[in-house]
């Protein structure tokens, strides 16, 4: 059995900008449970999700739900962080990721 972690990260890592700094995972257990949701996208798929259409969106997402799998997630508000110590570039990647 082979698992499958796949990271994505939204907002930008300067000061100004996004407010916030975004990384989420999905943890597949088994990456052939994705074999089928990935034929499911479109050939012209460039891993943008908002070049799907909602019935397609709604496609993969049920052969999703299917699978086990688990959804993990931070969240930074760059310029407001709770232990008042910001962080930008590298750095912030680097902490968010730890």
């Amino acid at each position: 059995m082979t698992g499958l972690i796949a990271i994505d990260e939204s907002g930008d890592l300067g000061s100004h900008g996004t407010k916030y700094f975004v990384i989420a995972a999905i943890v597949v257990f088994r990456s052939r449970d994705l074999k089928k949701a990935a034929s499911l996208l479109p050939k012209s798929f460039e891993s943008k999700w908002y070049n799907t259409t909602p019935d397609q969106r709604r496609t993969i997402l049920s052969e999703l739900s299917a699978s086990k799998f688990k959804v993990v997630y931070t969240v930074v508000e760059k310029n407001n962080p709770a232990n008042n110590k910001h962080m930008y570039g590298n750095e912030l990647y680097k902490a968010v990721l730890e």
